[in-house]
């Protein structure tokens, strides 16, 4: 076999096992983006933890229609118990801004 066919065969065959290691993790951040090693509750595992969160739920309801203005629609997403992901204030009628983090 010549020299030349020789890097050849090895310059091929290092793009095509970069390519399966890519395509590999490609799979995987896909796997991961929609929620492939996420834990999945049970309706009865939910049902039981807002049992027995339930006055700590409401009396945070009750807090957060205190605060809220009335002329505003908030929406909050909380990423964990400490960070919030996004808030969205948004006034009841649309031709005002939005306020958006």
């Amino acid at each position: 076999m010549s020299k030349t066919l020789k890097y050849i065969l090895i310059g091929l065959s290092t793009v095509l096992g970069l390519f399966i290691v890519g395509v590999f993790i490609f799979k995987l951040m896909v796997f991961a983006a929609f929620g492939g090693f996420d834990k999945d509750y049970s309706v009865t595992e939910l049902e039981e933890e807002y049992i027995q969160n339930k006055a700590e739920i409401n009396d945070l309801i009750q807090y957060y229609y205190t605060i809220k203005p009335s002329d505003k629609v908030v929406d909050i997403e909380f990423k964990n118990d400490k960070v919030l992901e996004r808030i969205t204030i948004t006034p009841l009628s649309n031709s005002k801004q939005t306020y958006q983090n």
